[in-house]
Formats: structure tokens, sequence, C-alpha cells
């Protein structure tokens, strides 16, 4: 086994509440919150390894890359899917949900749901696992079919902490401008 890879999933869990605690007293951040971020950030990894030219990522996620933990609290992922509907976004969010990062994490997806108060959205409950033992609980709101007006970004993962042998990539981010005319 390579010296930057943990030998088991309860070793891996104690590294990432020893470098997530810190964080979180630094930042007045309740720990579960930067957890919850850190699985955010392990599913976001499989989708776009998995298949990075569908997926953008939007809402409070998308902040909290831009800005940091000192963004507002978020207990979701928004994802719009640019390649077809919202059946066929479901489909290939459960396939990048099975990817093998090769870091303990799984991930059990639900099935969606419709939202309702006029969005056109899916919202598809998520239970992270690291090892046997579940890590963190939150869901994916899912959209398909909006037209940006703005350019994407990059940007970097939602918990700013290095684990030594988990690949971290960057994520493509819904345009700022775009961003801010929605919440307006």
């Amino acid at each position: 086994m390579s010296p930057d890879r943990y030998a088991d999933p309860q070793a891996l869990r104690s590294a990432i509440a020893d470098r997530l605690r810190p964080l979180a007293e630094e930042r007045g951040i309740e720990l579960s919150n930067l957890q919850r971020q850190f699985a955010y950030d392990r599913l976001l990894s499989r989708v776009f390894t998995a298949d990075p030219d569908r997926w953008v990522l939007k809402g409070g996620t998308a902040m909290l890359a831009r800005i940091g933990p000192e963004a507002r609290h978020t207990r979701d992922v928004d994802l719009l899917n640019r390649d077809g509907g919202l059946e066929e976004a479901e489909r290939a969010l459960h396939v990048a949900a099975r990817t093998d990062l090769e870091d303990f994490f799984t991930f059990t997806l639900g099935p969606g749901q419709h939202l309702t108060a006029g969005v056109h959205a899916l919202r598809v409950p998520v239970d992270a696992h690291l090892g046997l033992k579940r890590f963190a609980e939150f869901h994916v709101d899912l959209v398909a079919e909006l037209t940006m007006t703005g350019n994407t970004e990059s940007v970097s993962a939602l918990v700013p902490t290095e684990i030594p042998g988990l690949k971290r990539i960057t994520y493509i981010a819904y345009p700022l401008v775009d961003h801010i005319a929605d919440k307006v």
C-alpha cells in the first residue's frame, strides 16, 4: 500500500476529523457541517470524474466553492444537467455516484422526487457512507434545460483541506451573473 493511502475507513475517518476540527473552530462552523460539505466533495469528485461535461454546480454549493466555508450553510447540492432532461440526469447521477475513487466512500441514492412551487427539478436523497458507517446525509437537487447567459468557471473543492491519497478535482460552476440573476 502506498504511504499516501489509508489502511481502512476508520483511519480515514480519523484523518478527516483531525483536519476538519481546527478549521471548524477557526471559522466558527459546526464540525458536522464541514463533514457534510466534505461528503459533498466526495460525491462531486465522482460526478465531475464520471462525466465532467454534463454537469454544472449551482446554488449554495457553488457559492461555497467560490467563497469557502464562510459562505452560508447549505444542506444540499444543486446540479444543472447540460445533457438531456431530468430523468437522464437522475440516471447519470446514479451512475456517477458508483464511481470508485478508492476512498472508502459509497453513496446510496434514493429515487428523485419532483419539487413543487413551479420549479422543474428533482430532489434526490443521498446517504454517504465511509466504510460501513454513515458519514452524512443530504440531497441533490437536479435541474435541466436552463439557459446560461454568462460563462461557467472552474472552482475548487468546497472544503479547503488536503487528505493524502484522496482525488480532488475542480468543478464547473454556474456563471456568477446567472446565479445572482436567479436570486434576484
